[in-house]
């Protein structure tokens, strides 16, 4: 302590110290401003029913969209998030697969009453004039893919997109989302285990440092080997817990710097 009181009182070397602070403080500032947007997503598909045929014995158990049979109907959620630190305007959003059929489908923005419209030219490709019918074009089109317009896609903000689709394979479906938009880029993510909304892996990564520094506390001011075994071993069961709020507090940080 009193070679800490010492630095403290020393003008030259306070002043130092806190002008290092400020650069690291800023030069982290301007790399989370300049850093290149990043969009993440993932993909859940919950198995609603499939149609088994020709049992003699038990009968046959059939499921069908607009009186069409369906082997297997799955209801599939992509959920797309902006993990950068800046909002973008008019960003379009690609969903496509080649193993599935898309069927009704519903979009949300999370915090939103509003949904998701079709891109201008998806909107012409897919369009039907009253009384007709959609080409083989265009029913192949609407299975295979939609195009979303995206109107404003803040940092941290979350859109979901919901599927009813039929597999056309035992396997569970594969629906994918592609972008094009300047300074972002797209990556997949599996579907994270969350702790308070925060993923797992991260919430139990920042548990590891802050365990670390409870432990050096322990051993620094803990003479009394039972209480530093139970308060390391309690601290350690329940570490990913401070771990998630860390994380949290990081974000919120991270969006004053960012502004």
């Amino acid at each position: 302590m009193t070679y800490m009181a010492t630095l403290l009182d020393n003008q030259y070397i306070f002043s130092f110290v806190s002008g290092v602070i400020g650069i690291l403080l800023a030069l982290g500032g301007q790399k989370i401003l300049k850093k290149r947007g990043l969009f993440t997503y993932f993909t859940q598909h919950n198995k609603l029913g499939s149609s088994i045929h020709n049992n003699p014995i038990y009968g046959s158990v059939q499921v069908t969209w607009n009186n069409n049979p369906v082997n297997h109907l799955y209801l599939s959620t992509i959920e797309l998030i902006n993990k950068s630190s800046k909002d973008y305007e008019s960003v379009t959003v690609c969903v496509f697969t080649d193993d599935t059929t898309l069927l009704a489908e519903e979009t949300e923005i999370e915090g939103s009453i509003h949904f998701l419209g079709y891109t201008d030219k998806y909107s012409t490709q897919i369009s039907v004039p009253e009384g007709g019918k959609p080409t083989e074009y265009q029913l192949s089109l609407y299975r295979g893919r939609r195009e979303y317009l995206i109107p404003t896609m803040n940092r941290g903000q979350i859109v979901r997109f919901h599927y009813l689709n039929a597999a056309s394979s035992e396997a569970a479906p594969s629906i994918w989302l592609d972008m094009l938009h300047p300074g972002v880029t797209l990556k997949f993510r599996v579907a994270p285990y969350t702790i308070y909304g925060v993923p797992q892996f991260d919430a139990a990564r920042a548990g590891v440092v802050i365990g670390s520094m409870v432990v050096g506390l322990v051993i620094a001011y803990i003479d009394s080997l039972w209480l530093a075994a139970i308060i390391t071993f309690l601290f350690g069961l329940f570490a990913q817990i401070p771990g998630a709020y860390m994380i949290k507090v990081y974000h919120k940080i991270k969006e004053w710097i960012s502004g």
